[in-house]
């Protein structure tokens, strides 16, 4: 399969994925321990650009007023387009669990990757899927 129409046809996927981390982040903004955790990050005012590395694929988001996207093709020339960079790899199969069990990942912001958030993240960046409390996505039960 061509590079461009593969990485054309994740994009949908990736914009899913980041709306679950969205609505994660929405559903518990005041729930203990997350709001806790957020605010020491700084989530409501960080603006970080992060480059977000799926299998072979490299996208470009922003987090801006506590909420994930796409970096704007254009420039808007705000601090997240220039300011402080940040590696995130997120493992195919993890985006793909996140985007086909969203009810989950959005209920249990646990089991999602924060990672990024860390500061040095920019330098080594992440391995994905240990979520902020050390769970492991390998101890998923659906059933639930």
């Amino acid at each position: 399969m061509d590079h461009a129409l593969a990485e054309n046809d994740l994009k949908p996927r990736v914009a899913r994925f980041l709306d679950v981390y969205n609505a994660s982040l929405a559903a518990h903004r005041g729930v203990f321990p997350y709001r806790q955790i957020w605010d020491a990050a700084g989530m409501a005012t960080l603006r970080l650009h992060l480059a977000m590395t799926i299998g072979n694929h490299s996208f470009s988001a922003v987090l801006r007023q506590g909420q994930l996207g796409f970096l704007p093709e254009t420039c808007c020339g705000c601090e997240a387009c220039f300011g402080e960079k940040r590696a995130w790899r997120v493992p195919m199969d993890m985006l793909e669990m996140v985007v086909n069990h969203p009810a989950m990942y959005i209920g249990q912001p646990a089991l999602l990757d924060w990672d990024w958030l860390l500061v040095g993240a920019g330098e080594a960046g992440t391995a994905g899927g240990a979520g902020i409390v050390g769970q492991s996505r390998d101890r998923v039960d659906f059933n639930r």
